[in-house]
């Protein structure tokens, strides 16, 4: 090729890659790609937070923490477990042999194990068998869900949620209408290419310990009788503070006060259990009156106490609604007794106690426990439901015809 030829070609080239680098820019190949990377080789901590699921059909782990519920903080102090059982595919919960794993809480959020597919029923209980500060352990809460991006959870808290569709074992179906919806969402997340249900904050209730549990038995402006340190029960009359005369038959009363100790810390608080027959049972707190007044009518607002061996006198409880207080509160509340009494200006015993964990069901026949509920099916009995004791732990028992070993004790004589 000549020289000529060759400064021809050349510039030939040059105008081609001119005109074609002008068509490249105008198609926009060449615009630099405003999405930036995050996941460049020079990144040592590469982007893993969860995205939003898309829409369609999802499976996965649940995804949660367990928190305070009065804090709100979250924690895995000592053994805190996730229990989680589902439904058939008619909706119907088998809690003794239905689909379910437990597991160990060790870090906050944690994936809890078992697959999950969009559509299927959920519920979930936590428990810790640790302590909350200045407390004693934490009652159970029972979460209820269908798998589906943005569906409400519900706290199952009240007994007509559950309607009992078999027996042996027993099943039942849920009725959200009767449960109370949280703040919480079940929402389809992804992370390093792994599916999960993410539920958000599921609470645990702190209890307050025994010692910082005080408890007053008070007529008007007197106290009758206290015990502050959850040993020195008032069970004798030398350790009764003042006794009572009534000053009316039908219009007089008694308090139960409690005062808390310490801030952040609850009583009572209402939780669901199952038998080795998988039947749910409801456990709370109660207080129990027991007398030697004979005729004294049952108080407004509370039930029979009717234990066959108590012959001698007669007893009431009354079912305690929860008390929690806000956070940075302590927790404090009373409760009235009624007395409708015989006038015969007669001094006679009346006895009291406050104890939580009991079973609602049976408690007005068989009397108190100082024993814990035992998990079955779904419940890993090797932590129950994180309650290791009642409080306060000394129950109602009975010695020829009369009650025995009371919490609180005093002589109220009856209004001439």
């Amino acid at each position: 090729m000549t020289k000529g030829s060759r400064n021809i070609l050349l510039v030939l080239i040059l105008v081609g890659s001119v005109f074609g680098g002008a068509y490249a820019y105008g198609q926009g190949l060449f615009t630099p790609d405003s999405t930036p990377d995050t996941n460049n080789w020079w990144d040592t901590n590469p982007t893993t937070s969860p995205t939003t699921a898309p829409s369609g059909s999802w499976s996965g782990q649940l995804y949660l923490s367990i928190v305070d519920k009065v804090t709100g903080a979250s924690f895995t102090t000592s053994a805190v477990t996730v229990n989680q059982v589902v439904a058939d595919a008619n909706g119907n919960f088998n809690f003794i042999s239905g689909s379910h794993k437990t597991t160990t809480q060790s870090a906050n959020p944690q994936a809890e194990g078992k697959i999950i597919s969009e559509g299927q029923q959920v519920i979930v209980m936590g428990s810790c068998t640790g302590n909350p500060s200045n407390g004693l352990d934490y009652y159970p809460v029972w979460y209820y869900f269908v798998a589906g991006d943005g569906n409400v959870i519900y706290e199952l808290d009240d007994e007509s949620c559950f309607v009992q569709t078999g027996s042996d074992p027993y099943t039942y179906r849920i009725d959200v209408s009767k449960a109370t919806p949280t703040d919480e969402r079940c929402n389809a997340y992804e992370a390093s290419n792994i599916k999960y249900w993410f539920l958000g904050d599921l609470g645990l209730y702190p209890r307050q310990a025994a010692a910082d549990f005080d408890m007053y038995l008070v007529h008007g402006a007197t106290t009758l009788a206290s015990v502050t340190d959850a040993s020195t029960w008032v069970d004798t009359a030398a350790e009764i503070t003042a006794n009572a005369t009534l000053t009316s038959a039908t219009n007089d009363k008694l308090t139960f006060t409690m005062v808390g100790a310490n801030a952040n810390l609850g009583w009572g608080k209402q939780f669901f259990g199952i038998s080795s027959s998988g039947e749910i049972q409801k456990y709370g707190a109660v207080l129990v009156v027991t007398t030697g007044i004979l005729s004294m009518e049952k108080p407004s607002g509370w039930n029979v106490f009717d234990v066959q061996t108590l012959t001698d006198e007669v007893a009431f409880y009354k079912v305690v609604e929860p008390a929690f207080p806000q956070n940075g509160m302590k927790p404090q509340w009373s409760v009235d007794v009624p007395m409708s009494v015989n006038s015969d200006a007669t001094a006679y015993k009346f006895s009291m106690w406050a104890i939580d964990c009991q079973n609602l069901g049976t408690v007005g026949s068989t009397g108190t426990t100082t024993s814990m509920p035992q998990g079955y099916g779904f419940v890993d009995s090797s932590t129950d439901y994180g309650v290791g004791a009642a409080v306060q732990a000394v129950g109602l028992t009975v010695s020829s015809g009369a009650s025995a070993t009371p919490q609180l004790m005093a002589y109220i004589t009856t209004p001439s």
